[in-house]
């Protein structure tokens, strides 16, 4: 009764749509929910995130939540993860899409999972990492280890939304490595906040795999149209 009463005075609301969100709703309305974006990459054997990595890294599973269209409401959810500090909507994003993979029977085929990381400067100016956070939710949904640790980032760069596969990926080259990776390691889960022209995702791929991972996935919250 009490929090009703508070919900009542204080309304919380959507963070797609800005509409109040009502009992048992939770970040998202479900008129926001029923708007999403959702790409459906799971349920397809070929899709555009896949033909854009298609040759560049050798994948197995290559997954997307949602597409990220400028000024869609894809885009917004991104926006309010990574500029207005919710790290709240990037897990719960990646819990419902973890749920979603779970019943399609492709969330437990991994051994870990490994977020790409964010420069030391940068971390400090967001406070977290939006693709740990979307890897928490996706992890628990799961008994699947989040390894943190295993990739770093030496170089921080501005925005890279703007800059052409070529430019993005000679600036990246020689900007992440990686540790030695256990030998019972097998099967990898990389996983992004957006995917734009793939150059992070591609080398950070290499980088695993050059550690004796035999088998890399992608799973990303948004993929770049």
């Amino acid at each position: 009764m009490l929090a009703d009463f508070f919900d009542l005075i204080f309304p919380s609301f959507c963070l797609g749509q800005g509409d109040a969100l009502v009992k048992g709703e939770y970040l998202l309305s479900t008129s926001t929910l029923a708007k999403l974006p959702y790409t459906n990459y799971h349920l397809k054997s070929d899709h555009p995130l896949k033909e854009k990595l298609y040759g560049r890294i050798p994948t197995e599973e290559v997954l997307a939540f949602l597409f990220y269209e400028k000024g869609g409401l894809g885009s917004k959810l991104i926006k309010e993860i990574k500029y207005n500090g919710h790290q709240d909507l990037a897990v719960y994003l990646g819990k419902s899409y973890g749920k979603i993979l779970k019943e399609s029977g492709k969330l437990n085929q991994f051994d870990a999972f490994v977020p790409v990381p964010l420069h030391k400067s940068k971390l400090t100016k967001r406070t977290f990492n939006q693709s740990l956070a979307f890897c928490e939710g996706l992890a628990s949904e799961s008994k699947i280890p989040i390894e943190n640790n295993w990739l770093f980032r030496k170089t921080n760069h501005n925005s890279q939304t703007q800059k052409s596969r070529e430019i993005r990926y000679s600036e990246l080259i020689e900007d992440y490595f990686a540790v030695e990776i256990p030998s019972n390691i097998k099967h990898i889960a990389l996983v992004d906040d957006v995917i734009t022209t793939g150059a992070t995702i591609e080398i950070c791929a290499n980088c695993l795999l050059k550690k004796g991972v035999e088998k890399i996935s992608v799973i990303a919250l948004a993929d770049a149209k």
